[in-house]
């Protein structure tokens, strides 16, 4: 069954999205509530925690089948907790989705720096792709 799933961070350039699932979605822009989003500690790229009165701008992916969700596990690792949310989106209203939150575990990782969509794309986007499309040749030789 298809699912959406709720994205925040690199995850919300289409680009990256399509190469971690493995195939387009369609997607529009949307909003948790009760969460943050941070940078994590030498990382350039963020996780969420859950914070009274936060809200956290993103987008959402639709339909996305099991296959997908299973890259995404993947790609996501130990350090996040894949977790059922309900997000508004633009134009629609609530709605569920899955979403991925940092595990509690690993709350030492999240620095209190917030995240910056245009300076990631700006400075770090290009690498960023060649870095997950070495990352999930990696799943796929996992995989078979």
């Amino acid at each position: 069954m298809a699912a959406n799933v709720f994205v925040y961070g690199t995850l919300v350039f289409p680009e990256v999205m399509q190469l971690v699932s493995g195939c387009a979605h369609e997607h529009a822009p949307a909003t948790l509530a009760e969460f943050a989003r941070f940078v994590l500690v030498d990382r350039v790229y963020p996780g969420i925690v859950p914070q009274a009165g936060g809200a956290t701008e993103g987008r959402i992916y639709f339909g996305v089948d099991a296959e997908g969700l299973e890259r995404l596990d993947w790609y996501e690792a130990e350090e996040y907790d894949r977790e059922q949310v309900h997000v508004d989106v633009a134009g629609v209203g609530g709605l569920d989705a899955w979403t991925y939150v940092i595990a509690p575990g690993h709350h030492g990782i999240v620095s209190r720096e917030l995240w910056d969509e245009a300076r990631f794309m700006e400075e770090h986007l290009p690498s960023f792709l060649e870095h997950v499309r070495l990352d999930m040749q990696a799943f796929a030789d996992e995989a078979f």
